[in-house]
C-alpha cells in the first residue's frame, strides 16, 4: 500500500452538501486501489501548499489534490522536487488539468482509474516573481488583463454560479479598464530572444481552457517540452476582443497583432499583474521557463486491449 495523504476543499465546486459523502467514497475506492490514503481539508485559501509539504514530511509518498485547479496549484507548491506524486480527483468548477491529462471529471470515477502503479513525469514551469517565491505551475501563467482579474476576483465569492463569476466580472473588467502597454523578452526554444511591445502574455501547457477560454491555449500540450506563448500587441480595445474570437474560431494566427510561439523563458521588463494556474500571484516582474522540477503525476491506466 503506497502512503497517501488527501487534501480536499471543502468550497470548490458547486455541490459543497455533498463534498464529505463523496471524499469518503473517493477514499474507499482509493483504497481499494493500492493507496493506504487519510483524508484532510484545507483549512484557508493557499494552506493546501503547506499541508502538503507537511504530508510529504510525514512520509506521503503521493499527495491527492480533490478540488479545482487552484487546489490542484496549491498541493503542487508543496510536493514540486520532493518526489512525491501529484493525483488529482477533479472536483471543482474549473479541473482543465484533469481534462488535459483524461482524468474523467467524476471523482469517483477518476478514483477507479488511478492506480500506484502508472504515472507519468511531466516538467513543471518555474514562476520568478523577484523577491517572493517561486512558483510552479503544470497549467498556464499570464500577465496583463488576466493578471488583473485574479486580482478582482479576490473579494469576490466563487462558489454558486461558478465560472460565470469569471465571466461577469471579465466582461466588466474590459468595459471598464484601459490595459497598459508593457514590454516583454522572449526566449525561444532555438535560442533566440526577441522583445515585444503587448497588452498580454501568456504561457500555456494545457489547451483547452474550457468555456468560453477553451480556443484561446490551442496547440498547447502538457507533453510538449516548450512554453506555448502567446503575446497581445496594443491597442487593447482592438486586438483584446478579436483575439478572443479568432480563438474561439480556431483562427487566432491568422490576427496580426497575435504572436504565437514555442518558447523556453518569457519575461515582463516591468511589474505586472500576475496570474498562475487562474490564482492571484502578485504585481511584479515576472521570469516564466521551462525550468522547474520534474513532477510524478498519476494518470489513468492504459486501457488493455
Amino acid at each position: 500500500m503506497l502512503p497517501s495523504k488527501l487534501l480536499y476543499n471543502p468550497a470548490a465546486g458547486r455541490q459543497r452538501e455533498r463534498r464529505s459523502h463523496v471524499v469518503q467514497g473517493v477514499i474507499a475506492t482509493l483504497r481499494s486501489q493500492g493507496f493506504h490514503v487519510e483524508s484532510e481539508a484545507t483549512r484557508a485559501k493557499g494552506s493546501g501548499a503547506q499541508q502538503a509539504a507537511d504530508a510529504v514530511r510525514q512520509g506521503a509518498a503521493a499527495v491527492f489534490a480533490c478540488g479545482g485547479d487552484g487546489t490542484v496549484h496549491d498541493v503542487l507548491q508543496g510536493i514540486a522536487g520532493t518526489g512525491a506524486s501529484l493525483g488529482i480527483i477533479p472536483c471543482g468548477s474549473a479541473n482543465a488539468l484533469a481534462q488535459e491529462l483524461r482524468i474523467p471529471s467524476d471523482p469517483l470515477r477518476a478514483a477507479t482509474l488511478l492506480h500506484p502503479q502508472h504515472s507519468i513525469q511531466l516538467r513543471t514551469m518555474a514562476v520568478h516573481r523577484g523577491d517572493l517565491p517561486t512558483l510552479y505551475s503544470l497549467c498556464m501563467a499570464g500577465a496583463g488583463p488576466d493578471g488583473l482579474l485574479m486580482y478582482r476576483m479576490l473579494t469576490v465569492n466563487r462558489g454558486g454560479l461558478g465560472r460565470w463569476r469569471y465571466y461577469e466580472h471579465a466582461l466588466r473588467l474590459f468595459c471598464s479598464h484601459r490595459f497598459p502597454k508593457f514590454q516583454v523578452e522572449v526566449q525561444q526554444s532555438d535560442g533566440s530572444r526577441a522583445e515585444h511591445t503587448v497588452v498580454s502574455a501568456m504561457g500555456l501547457r494545457i489547451g483547452d481552457l474550457q468555456g468560453i477560454f477553451r480556443g484561446i491555449g490551442r496547440g498547447a500540450s502538457i507533453h510538449d517540452p516548450s512554453l506555448h506563448v502567446i503575446l497581445v500587441a496594443p491597442p487593447a480595445r482592438l486586438t483584446l476582443p478579436l483575439w478572443f474570437v479568432l480563438a474561439w474560431l480556431g483562427l487566432a494566427r491568422l490576427h496580426p497583432g497575435i504572436t504565437i510561439c514555442k518558447a523556453q523563458a518569457l519575461v515582463t521588463q516591468e511589474t505586472v499583474p500576475l496570474q498562475v494556474d487562474g490564482e492571484w500571484a502578485g504585481h511584479v516582474i515576472t521570469a516564466v521557463t521551462m525550468a522547474g522540477p520534474l513532477q510524478r503525476v498519476l494518470t489513468p491506466a492504459p486501457v488493455q486491449a
